[in-house]
Order: structure tokens, then C-alpha cells, then sequence
């Protein structure tokens, strides 16, 4: 049998042709989801689920961390670590504590996050082979004309 998975092949080719910025957002995004799935599984009381969505979320958060340059990046570079390092210490406070403020705070600091490269990413031009359409939930802030 083969271990050819065509959903994997997918995502991989989408992501190797993807400009940096615009993967930060997808990581953002799928930080966001983990930490608001957290949320739904403590209210549930679902505490594997939780535990898995907090652990997805750190190591998305991680993920953004551990790309940090900063011999580009310089000061930009060092208030992401601090700010990724804070926003994982506020889910495993959530988690630990079972609360929810914590979650909501890492949710809104996400939220945040996404609008602003969202927007700076979209002025990106296109990549060629790109297989990921701009995300839908933050619409570009000017229009392509028709002709």
C-alpha cells in the first residue's frame, strides 16, 4: 500500500509556494482556531480536547517564535518573542487553572495580529503555482478593476 496522502501533497505545495507573510497569517490563523476550540472544550468540559487544542496552539505559537529574525526583524523581532512568549504563558495559565479570561485574551491578541499582516500581505503580489487563495475572512482593503 502506498503512503501517498494527496491531501498532504496539497498543502505542501501550497505552503513551499506561499510568500513568508502570508504564512505567518495561516499560522496566526490556525493559533486562533486551537485557542478558541480550548475555549469550547473547557466550557464542555472536554478536557482532551482541550489539552490537544492548547498544545496545537503552543506549538503554532512556537512555530512563529523559532522563525523570528532578528537581524532583519530588530526591535519588531523582539516584541513578537515577548508577545508570543506572553500569549503562551496565558494558555497554560488557562489550561492549568481551567479559566477562561485567559483564552479570550490570547483570542484577542490573535484577532489583532491576523488583521494587520492580513493587510499586509494582501498588498503582496500573487506567487506563481500558488495553490492558496488569499484568506476570505479578511477581504483586501482595495479592489483589482475588471475589464
Amino acid at each position: 500500500m502506498s503512503d501517498y496522502n494527496p491531501y498532504q501533497a496539497y498543502v505542501e505545495g501550497s505552503v513551499s509556494t506561499q510568500h513568508p507573510m502570508r504564512l505567518v497569517v495561516a499560522l496566526y490563523d490556525g493559533a486562533l482556531e486551537a485557542t478558541r476550540n480550548a475555549g469550547r472544550c473547557l466550557e464542555s468540559g472536554d478536557i482532551w480536547g482541550r489539552s490537544k487544542a492548547v498544545n496545537k496552539a503552543l506549538a503554532l505559537l512556537t512555530e512563529l517564535l523559532v522563525s523570528l529574525d532578528y537581524e532583519k526583524g530588530g526591535e519588531i523581532s523582539l516584541s513578537l518573542k515577548r508577545l508570543y512568549g506572553y500569549m503562551q504563558t496565558k494558555l497554560i495559565e488557562a489550561h492549568a487553572r481551567q479559566t477562561a479570561e485567559p483564552f479570550r485574551e490570547v483570542e484577542k491578541l490573535l484577532g489583532t495580529l491576523i488583521e494587520g499582516w492580513s493587510v499586509a500581505s494582501d498588498s503582496l503580489p500573487a506567487r506563481r503555482g500558488s495553490m492558496l487563495r488569499p484568506s476570505a475572512k479578511y477581504p483586501r482593503t482595495r479592489s483589482i478593476p475588471r475589464r
